[in-house]
Formats: structure tokens, C-alpha cells, sequence
């Protein structure tokens, strides 16, 4: 349960309590007073709705805006998978670092979902729209009503450079299509192996100069390693 709903949760309990312990009126309306007992059974069985609701639905609706738009998300396995990482890693996924959230067929919603579950890492925003096409897919952008405002053209040359000019310290792969396996497995030293096998999701960022790189580590004492390695912090 999140810390949002929790907020909700307990103040609801707080208010009931409030209105069942203290003998005074409500609105000033003197007569409300004599039925302040009959308001709490029901914020009771509101507060044990709420709490039924996000304890026993494993995946919960998000609704949110995005890019002046109310879109809903559903908390997926995928989200749970992104607190497990930052629990993990959280030794380095620290303030100061930066992560890119790759999540293709995306509305928006779950990079926000990603960005609040990372944290305190600081999660860049996407490149463009955020999902990633070629230049095929582009130009049908307008037969996708729902997520063809967020197309994106894509390749390992401007997207290393979008990392290089944002300081990207990791890559999280949240979620992927046939395109990210076409275009950028070659900048994934294990060829991205290591998220079709889901032996990890969180990759570290080598810049070579010529090109980028996206390196799997497995410990946070291994990603300390791989940095000793490179010569950088």
C-alpha cells in the first residue's frame, strides 16, 4: 500500500474518531451533535473498504495526468520488479545518480510509477515521448490515437548522446519490445541477456567516447567494482 493511500487511510480513521470522542458540533449545527455515534459505523466500513481495496488487489488503478491528459495505470509484476531493484541497489542508486526508464508502449503513467519507485535516485525524463520507433513507424504516428503522440525516433547514436548530455549513470528496462531488441541490443555488453533472463533490469552506463555502453552488474559491491574498473565515480 502506498504511502498516498495510507495518508488517506488513517486520516479517515482519525476523523471518525474525532467525531465519535469529542462532544461538539459539526458545521455549528447544535442538533448534528446527538448523531455524531450514527457517522461511525459508517467511516468504518468506508476505512475497512479502502483498506480491502489496496491490501487484497494485488495491482490497484493508478489515475494521473500526463502531458495535460488523465491517464490510469495499473500497478503490474513490472512495478514490483522496480522496488525489488532500488531495495537491491539502494546503497547506489543515491541522490546524485541518474537514471533512464525505458518503457515502451507507454502512455506515460509507468515512468511516473518508476520515477516515485527508484527514488531517491533522480530519474531523467525521457527522450522525446519516450517510446522509441523508426522512422517507418513515425510516420504512422496518427494511426495510433492512444500512444502515437509519444513516438519517438530512436537509434543508439542520438539516444547516446542524449544520455552523455544528461549524465545517465543507469538504464532500467521496465519494459521492451521487438524494436529495443533490434536497435540497441548491441549497446548491452550481455545483449541483453540479463533482462531476458531476469537476472536483472538495472544496467550501468559506460561512456567509451565513440560510443555508449550498458553494462549488467548484480551487487552494488560489483557496479563499485565495474566503476574502479572504468577509472570514474
Amino acid at each position: 500500500m502506498s504511502s498516498y493511500v495510507f495518508g488517506w487511510y488513517f486520516s479517515l480513521l482519525g476523523l471518525g474518531a474525532s467525531v465519535v470522542a469529542e462532544p461538539y458540533s459539526i458545521f455549528g449545527k447544535e442538533g448534528f451533535v446527538a448523531d455524531r455515534w450514527k457517522l461511525a459505523p459508517g467511516l468504518l466500513t468506508i476505512a475497512l473498504a479502502l483498506w480491502s481495496v489496496f491490501h487484497y488487489l494485488p495491482y490497484p488503478m493508478h489515475s494521473m495526468c500526463v502531458a495535460h491528459r488523465l491517464v490510469q495505470v495499473q500497478r503490474t509484476e513490472l512495478l514490483d520488479l522496480v522496488e525489488k531493484q532500488q531495495q537491491k541497489y539502494r546503497e547506489i542508486l543515491t541522490p546524485d545518480k541518474r537514471v533512464y526508464v525505458i518503457a515502451q508502449r507507454s502512455s506515460g503513467g509507468e515512468w511516473f510509477l518508476a520515477n516515485y519507485a527508484l527514488m531517491p535516485a533522480y530519474t531523467v525524463k525521457t527522450f522525446g515521448g519516450g517510446y522509441f520507433v523508426d522512422e517507418e513507424k513515425m510516420s504512422r504516428r496518427d494511426e495510433d490515437a492512444v500512444l502515437g503522440r509519444y513516438y519517438t525516433v530512436a537509434h543508439p547514436d542520438n539516444f547516446s548522446e542524449f544520455l552523455r548530455k544528461n549524465e545517465v549513470d543507469f538504464i532500467y528496462l521496465f519494459a521492451v519490445d521487438e524494436y529495443i531488441y533490434q536497435e540497441f541490443a548491441q549497446m548491452f555488453t550481455d545483449g541483453m541477456e540479463g533482462y531476458s533472463d531476469g537476472s536483472t533490469y538495472l544496467y550501468a552506463v559506460h561512456d567509451l567516447g565513440d560510443r555508449m555502453e550498458f553494462v549488467p552488474f548484480f551487487s552494488s559491491e560489483h557496479y563499485r567494482e565495474l566503476v574502479e574498473s572504468w577509472g570514474t565515480t
